[in-house]
Formats: structure tokens, C-alpha cells, sequence
């Protein structure tokens, strides 16, 4: 989590967020059945920005 959110600015977070989900260099072991929980859980659309969607978490963090 802390990787991810340090690394924002990185540009595999300019893609929707059901692609960059996939880049194991941030998220690990997520294929495609667990990206589809995890956004339908969660209730985020899957074509959001990677970074709207996280920018919003680190600012609930604060």
C-alpha cells in the first residue's frame, strides 16, 4: 500500500484502474477474477483513472 501510494506519479497510474490492478510491480498476485471483487465490492467504476481512485484513498488516510 505504501509502495503504491509513494509511487503515484508513476505513469502506469494514468490507466484505467482495471488495468493498472494487473501490474504486478504494485499489486501482486491480483488476476482477473480478484480485480473484478475487488471493484465490485467496492463499488468503483472500472474505467476511473488508477489515480483518481487512489489519490481519494491517501486523502481518506489523512
Amino acid at each position: 500500500r505504501e509502495n503504491v501510494l509513494k509511487n503515484l506519479d508513476d505513469k502506469a497510474f494514468d490507466k484505467p484502474i482495471c488495468e493498472a490492478l494487473l501490474n504486478q510491480k504494485y499489486f501482486n498476485g491480483i488476476g482477473n477474477y480478484l480485480r473484478a471483487e475487488i471493484l465490485y465490492r467496492l463499488k468503483i467504476p472500472p474505467f476511473e483513472k488508477a489515480r483518481t481512485v487512489l489519490e481519494a484513498l491517501k486523502q481518506q488516510e489523512q
